[in-house]
């Protein structure tokens, strides 16, 4: 019996992808959600690696959204290049 396998790239790796076509989503509003719901654009822009886009994580009164994906999604986003 002979297996074939399928070439995918790691689950963290797809589900990093997945997260930032998510947000990528909320920034530019294809699908209706409001963006200042779930981020804050960044006040400072002194940084080298600066896009347009750069988001900071809200003040969390609760652990639910500290530990959410979408203050770890802050983190990749903002890495992006231009």
């Amino acid at each position: 019996m002979q297996y074939t396998y399928i070439r995918w790239k790691s689950l963290e790796r797809r589900r990093g992808f997945l997260s930032l076509t998510e947000c990528y989503k909320i920034v530019f509003n294809p699908n209706g959600l409001n963006f200042s719901d779930y981020f804050e654009r960044c006040r400072s822009t002194k940084t080298r690696s600066n896009h347009l886009y750069k988001m900071q994580t809200k003040l969390a009164k609760f652990n639910c959204y500290e530990y959410s994906f979408l203050a770890k999604l802050i983190k990749f986003w903002n890495d992006l290049p231009t």
